[in-house]
């Protein structure tokens, strides 16, 4: 009879818990970014108006 490995190499794990932990990030700071254009937008900042910052906010 013939065994098969199921475990993953090491290196599998390594990268996606990379991946998994650079997508978090990537979306933690989009959307972190988008409230901040916004909230500085409102308060009259970034010489932005209230519907440019909506409309950055909206498509970031």
């Amino acid at each position: 009879m013939e065994t098969t490995k199921k475990k993953k190499p090491f290196g599998f794990y390594v990268c996606a818990l990379g991946f998994t932990f650079e997508r978090c990030a990537f979306y933690t700071v989009k959307y972190l970014l988008a409230i901040w254009i916004a909230t500085n937008a409102a308060g009259g900042g970034l010489g932005l108006t209230d519907a440019q910052a909506s409309a950055i906010s909206a498509f970031s």
